[in-house]
């Protein structure tokens, strides 16, 4: 009885099964209009390029018999797939839209614009397609050029900076923040922060603006400029949550109040500070106790030659 049961079971699966699939159109083009997939084209060759702008248009491209390769994607792997052939002609035309949510690329992987891609370039292209006799339109995910445009070319790639120090930040109408930052070789970077910019601290738990002043060590994320030097931050995260004991010795530049911006001759232990303008929160006040060794005249009440100062504030005046 059970296994008659099974056996029952199975044929009113298959006659539902083959009653779903007869009710769909026999074609293998009608059935592409039902069913999308992740699709990739490689090696494609470029006729046209209409654009709306830099970001969005139409790109169409043709294949040559055995030049082009096809892949779909299922279970996270990579398969092999037959190209679509055209009905009447050795070349099948694809129709490429391009949107706002398309990602174009170089060869080298940096950022393209639609005014990149021009007939003759070689493209490959991933996205979701619906093939028709002799024509496939492609929706556009990834478009990248193949095509030896963009070596060399100033371009914006999403890049990472990493143990920079926080030389100036001034404040920009519309709340963005232009932070002046130097690397340990000495290079000099413009970094803009803007109200989508996430702040971490160095366990990386979220923290505000305000943990960043003059003289913080920091890691930046975000769409770098390779030609300039300029980055629009994403993310940036301070290594200065941790201090550590150090001897410095400079040339003051300024003096402001309780703080003194330095610039750093030798650093004890961390070479790399060489030549870096470090700000000295001294914490002296009116009330602070000094010891100074120099050159005394009594008479004028005057010291010179000043060698040495040593001064720890006192909180009861010790």
């Amino acid at each position: 009885m059970k296994h008659s049961f099974f056996r029952f079971s199975a044929v009113v699966a298959g006659v539902l099964f083959a009653f779903a699939f007869l009710a769909l159109p026999a074609a293998d083009a009608q059935l592409s209009k039902i069913f999308r997939r992740d699709f990739q084209l490689e090696n494609l060759v470029v006729t046209e390029v209409s654009s709306v702008n830099e970001h969005e248009g139409i790109i169409k491209a043709v294949r040559k018999r055995d030049a082009t390769f096809c892949f779909e994607f299922s279970g996270g792997k990579k398969h092999s797939i037959p190209c679509a052939e055209a009905a009447v002609s050795d070349a099948n035309v694809y129709i490429i839209t391009v949107s706002g949510g398309t990602e174009l690329f170089f060869k080298n992987r940096t950022a393209a614009t639609l005014a990149d891609f021009s007939a003759g370039d070689k493209i490959n292209v991933f996205g979701n397609t619906q093939e028709d006799t002799g024509t496939s339109t492609i929706d556009a995910i990834i478009v990248r050029n193949m095509s030896d445009k963009g070596e060399g070319k100033k371009v914006l790639v999403y890049h990472q900076l990493n143990n920079l120090l926080l030389v100036s930040m001034t404040e920009e109408a519309g709340g963005s923040r232009i932070i002046t930052a130097q690397s340990r070789g000495g290079d000099t970077y413009t970094i803009t922060v803007k109200n989508v910019t996430i702040f971490l601290t160095k366990n990386r738990q979220p923290v505000t603006i305000s943990a960043f002043t003059v003289g913080t060590v920091f890691n930046v994320w975000g769409l770098f400029n390779t030609a300039d030097k300029t980055m629009n931050a994403l993310i940036i995260r301070t290594l200065s949550d941790e201090t550590t004991g150090a001897t410095i010795q400079g040339v003051i530049q300024s003096i402001d109040g309780a703080n003194i911006v330095l610039k750093v001759e030798k650093a004890t232990g961390f070479p790399h500070l060489a030549g870096r303008m470090i700000t000295i929160q001294s914490g002296l006040t009116a009330s602070t106790s000094i010891q100074v060794h120099g050159m005394l005249d009594p008479a004028g009440n005057i010291m010179n030659g000043v060698r040495r100062i040593i001064f720890k504030p006192f909180a009861d005046g010790n």
